[in-house]
């Protein structure tokens, strides 16, 4: 049984971090619908979803993914690159280590799950705004345990590695 931890849309999301894109309206009910969209299609493919309510204070906190790296053997709570969005992880971290051990990136470390890439045992980190090398060091040692390796990757013209690239099957990437 998988296990998928989400988080209801904030109110304020229209006031989330932006990068790479002008700010335009954000219709927040659609939002919230096609999140209940996505936590019911989670649950049909079988995933036990454990959901946490909104962060009214944090804007962009629906993407639990940038706050938390989950792999077989353990978690790790990263630590955001952008100064607002620190605080939203704590919930998610704290369900994460009832799961599984819970390892933590530190300052002046920084590291958004948006920029990690996992494909089997090699693991690549988009250097971007949000996601250091020093981050990607942490990530590379907390993970050499288990054999993971960890590779940094450059990132141009997007806020994310993964805004760029993603895997999409066993020996798919879809890249933009």
């Amino acid at each position: 049984m998988w296990t998928a931890i989400t988080r209801e849309v904030s109110p304020a999301l229209a006031g989330c971090e932006l990068s790479f894109v002008p700010r335009s309206p954000i219709d927040v009910a659609l939002a919230r619908r096609q999140h209940a969209a996505y936590c019911r299609a989670l649950e049909s493919v079988g995933c036990d979803v454990i959901g946490q309510p909104a962060l009214v204070e944090f804007p962009d906190s629906v993407f639990v993914e940038d706050v938390a790296l989950v792999f077989d053997e353990v978690a790790i709570a990263t630590r955001p690159g952008v100064e607002s969005r620190r605080g939203e992880g704590d919930a998610v971290h704290e369900v994460l280590g009832s799961l599984r051990p819970l390892l933590r990136i530190e300052a002046p470390g920084t590291l958004d799950g948006g920029d990690v890439l996992c494909i089997g045992k090699r693991v690549f980190v988009g250097i971007s705004a949000r996601s250091n090398q020093a981050g990607r060091a942490q990530l590379r040692e907390l993970l050499a345990p288990y054999g993971y390796t960890v590779e940094g990757v450059a990132t141009r013209e997007c806020l994310h590695l993964k805004s760029a690239v993603t895997r999409v099957g066993e020996d798919t990437l879809l890249v933009n």
